[in-house]
């Protein structure tokens, strides 16, 4: 049994507040569809042994729209700059995965990755000199590389996401920046992202969510829970007092040779808000909990 942790504030703040302002009926929100042949978002615990979530965190949704912006123009200094995380701040309160309850997502697996450490990293010492650029010679090459079992999902169905606007306007700019998210997870999971339509919040009566929850607002339902990693300090590292347990709408189910992993509902308690929008694979239906932006800010800063 998973005790129950204290939340932390929001990370991104304006000139008007943060994003603890709450997520309440009125507000649009933007729902987009993610197509993707595999994706892999690292569990935060794991080193060597990259388990994968089953969907992605919000964190990881919001550092694609960061990267939307950065290539929009609307931001300076990269995807993870305080320029792109205040950029994002003031356009979107929170964001974070859609399930279609009883479709199936698709299945893991495992595969053996040899990577360039510090290559691909601009803000490291040796990934920032011109040698590091692709012309080191082989006997570094040694000295950098590393080897990893990473696990992958591969989706039978899209994956959906929703971003809460502030604002219709705002709305606008979340959807010309989804067009530009190109991976979700891992380097080598690349991604077509698109809006598929916006809708506005109401109260709804019911008392299920297809969108993540803290743990301890979950009171039944199938879900799976994650960790989602803390503000990440100078040096990229976390600790496991400062993460939050979420419920992922996600199950696990058993077939024949293995398992799949199917959308599932959280009920909860406290007020749910929700409205729908009309997709190209039938009605998408949107429901969150009250705490919804508590659970979408944490580890913002940390990147896709």
């Amino acid at each position: 049994m998973v005790g129950r942790k204290r939340r932390a504030s929001m990370s991104i703040t304006d000139g008007n507040g943060s994003l603890s302002d709450t997520v309440r009926p009125g507000d649009w929100v933007v729902v987009a569809e993610l197509a993707t042949p595999a994706f892999s978002v690292k569990n935060p615990e794991s080193y060597q042994v990259a388990s994968p979530l089953p969907l992605p965190l919000p964190s990881t949704l919001l550092g694609g729209l960061m990267r939307g912006a950065s290539l929009l123009g609307s931001c300076t200094g990269g995807i993870a700059s305080q320029s792109c995380i205040k950029k994002t701040g003031r356009i979107v309160k929170a964001a974070a995965p859609l399930s279609k309850p009883g479709q199936i997502l698709g299945v893991e697996w495992e595969v053996v990755l040899r990577r360039l450490r510090k290559v691909l990293e601009p803000d490291s010492e040796e990934g920032s000199t011109r040698e590091n650029r692709g012309n080191r010679v082989l006997d570094e090459l040694s000295r950098i590389s590393d080897a990893l079992l990473r696990g992958y999902i591969t989706p039978y169905n899209p994956v959906y996401a929703v971003f809460v606007a502030r604002g219709r306007d705002n709305a606008n700019r979340i959807e010309k920046a989804l067009w530009y998210i190109d991976r979700l997870g891992d380097s080598e999971s690349l991604v077509s992202a698109r809006p598929v339509g916006r809708c506005q919040l109401a109260e709804f009566r019911s008392k299920s969510v297809n969108t993540p929850v803290a743990l301890d607002s979950a009171v039944g339902g199938s879900f799976t829970v994650v960790y989602a990693p803390a503000r990440a300090g100078r040096t990229g590292r976390t600790r496991r007092s400062e993460a939050i347990a979420i419920a992922m709408p996600v199950k696990k189910e058993a077939v024949e040779r293995g398992y799949v992993l199917v959308y599932s509902e959280i009920e909860v308690e406290g007020s749910v808000y929700g409205c729908s929008v009309e997709g190209i694979d039938g009605r998408i239906n949107v429901a969150v909990h009250e705490s919804f932006h508590e659970v979408s800010g944490y580890g913002i800063w940390m990147p896709a």
